[in-house]
């Protein structure tokens, strides 16, 4: 294994996602300070009852090469820096563990997982799920409709319909008496997230704490 990545690296040599230098941690001190770490939670006004957490925005560049690569390049290399976003913002707030919490991550279709060969919010969840010591649930919130993406969408309107009725919720015996982290990469206009909170409430009857966790909150419409 190490042999192996003795010659990635040299046909691949790692770089920084924001300057793209030749970085083994795969950013700069340079591109990370132009990352601004939140330092506060965020309580939307919604009917869902939820409370968002997450690290930072996307006014930095590096950020958006950082999702980017990660979603549609495909580089699972980006989570490192990722993990470093989310260890100082829970260092910021404090947190040090979640109590009765499970953590779920928004699904993708099965076209969409096929195509990419992994979920990104799943790499997330999976990586809070072993820094708090949490179980992930990954067979609970399922995607039922390939529908286009979100970042195609050219407004709030536009976005509600192209996520209406995409999720469905199954075993729900796996969140009974507990409480929910939902892990996703970028909250925008929360769509997703609303849409997804939505269906594990209303099919489920699930009446706990949930919290939704992103990497980054994007522009809102």
């Amino acid at each position: 294994m190490i042999i192996a990545q003795f010659f990635l690296n040299i046909l691949f040599p790692p770089t920084c996602f924001g300057c793209k230098k030749y970085n083994k941690n795969y950013l700069c001190d340079n591109c990370w300070q132009k990352i601004e770490i939140n330092k506060t939670l965020f309580f939307p006004n919604n009917p869902h009852q939820y409370t968002l957490v997450t690290a930072t925005d996307y006014k930095s560049e590096v950020v958006q090469n950082l999702i980017r690569d990660l979603k549609y390049n495909f580089l699972t290399s980006a989570m490192k820096p990722i993990k470093k976003i989310l260890d100082t913002y829970f260092e910021n707030l404090s947190i040090k563990k979640f109590d009765d919490f499970i953590v779920i991550p928004i699904p993708l279709s099965k076209k969409r997982f096929r195509e990419r060969g992994f979920n990104q919010a799943e790499l997330i969840a999976k990586y809070i799920a072993e820094k708090f010591s949490l179980p992930i649930v990954k067979d609970v919130l399922i995607k039922i409709k390939d529908s286009p993406k979100q970042s195609e969408t050219k407004n709030w309107k536009e976005r509600l319909k192209n996520i209406n009725g995409c999720f469905a919720v199954q075993n729900i015996e796996s969140i009974a008496e507990k409480n929910i982290i939902l892990v996703d990469d970028v909250f925008t206009s929360g769509a997703t997230i609303n849409e997804a909170i939505k269906t594990l409430r209303e099919k489920s009857s699930f009446d706990g704490k949930i919290i939704a966790l992103t990497v980054v909150r994007a522009r809102s419409y």
